[in-house]
């Protein structure tokens, strides 16, 4: 369970979290830090920022208590209670959502979020399979099959080929750097 000690910041100021268990830390063997993208001021999906004003929001809550949480509705006779969120928690409420805007649920699974963050990392934002590999922890390269190529890799890889050709014929030899 992700803790709300887990948040700090670095000497630059940037917001980390670090992870004492995942899915490849199971015995504490090490501690996983990533660090909380940001992005331009007043961006709406700003990563730091909504963690900022989340642990704002929920400032009174203990440090060793669970980062992610909700409060249970209080009906009559029955008080408030927070609860940490859960794996099953957060993929029934995604399930609900993609329910809502009228998608099948069932093609969805919690581990559609890992899928989904390589493949957007490898076609969409372009990283290095090893940066994925290290964003992910992943131990082995399983991760490689969730790279899935979009038409945007392909046409980069396109163009790419043609402008190393391009300098190949003016130049007589061909760029020896990488152009993804």
């Amino acid at each position: 369970m992700l803790t709300r000690d887990a948040v700090s910041r670095d000497k630059e100021g940037r917001i980390c979290l670090t992870l004492k268990g995942t899915k490849t830390i199971q015995f504490g063997q090490r501690q996983l830090r990533l660090y909380v993208p940001k992005m331009p001021p007043g961006d709406p999906i700003c990563p730091a920022t909504i963690l900022q004003l989340y642990m704002a929001v929920t400032g009174d809550r203990p440090a060793g208590e669970a980062l992610f949480g909700y409060w249970t509705e209080g009906g009559p006779g029955k008080t408030q209670q927070w609860k940490h969120l859960t794996h099953r928690v957060l993929v029934k409420g995604i399930k609900d959502l993609i329910k809502a805007i009228g998608e099948d649920p069932t093609k969805f699974a919690g581990h559609s979020l890992r899928r989904g963050g390589a493949t957007f990392a490898f076609s969409e934002a372009g990283l290095h399979q090893i940066t994925i590999k290290a964003l992910g922890d992943w131990v082995s390269d399983a991760f490689l099959a969730y790279c899935e190529v979009q038409d945007t890799l392909r046409v980069a890889g396109a163009q790419a080929m043609a402008l190393a050709a391009q300098q190949s014929r003016t130049t007589g030899t061909a760029s020896r750097r990488p152009l993804l």
